[in-house]
């Protein structure tokens, strides 16, 4: 990966990057996470076997995926409950209705933001 590069807010041009890139080594099992924005690419690979990667990408609780996540249950329930919130299948807000999933986070987005409508109004007017 290339460290500062989420500052630059774009993408790599041709044959830019790798010679600023460093290596993350790590024993079998560990984890690295980083942000969207910072220049990174596998290399090549020398030792023997597959090499395995997970992309995960988490959005704000209100955002949903286009595409239905197939997550194993038998994994959620070996887990902590924050998993199954971060994954999006815990409805955090509680608001599970007929109306689908996100129904519920729409209304209470909908009040909130009538509210922050109502207070700017009031601090402009007193401005």
């Amino acid at each position: 990966m290339v460290p500062g590069t989420h500052k630059l807010r774009r993408a790599p041009k041709k044959g830019e990057g790798h010679n600023g890139g460093v290596p993350i080594e790590m024993p079998k099992g560990s984890v690295v996470f980083f942000t969207h924005g910072v220049w990174h690419w596998q290399g090549d690979r020398t030792e023997p076997s597959d090499r395995v990667t997970l992309h995960a990408h988490f959005n704000r609780g209100i955002l949903r995926s286009l595409e239905p996540k197939k997550t194993d249950v038998q994994m959620l329930h070996r887990n902590a409950p924050r998993l199954g919130e971060m994954l999006g299948e815990d409805d955090w807000f509680d608001k599970m209705s007929a109306q689908g999933r996100d129904y519920g986070r729409f209304a209470y987005m909908a009040k909130l933001r009538a509210f922050t409508d109502q207070r700017k109004r009031e601090i402009l007017e007193g401005a």
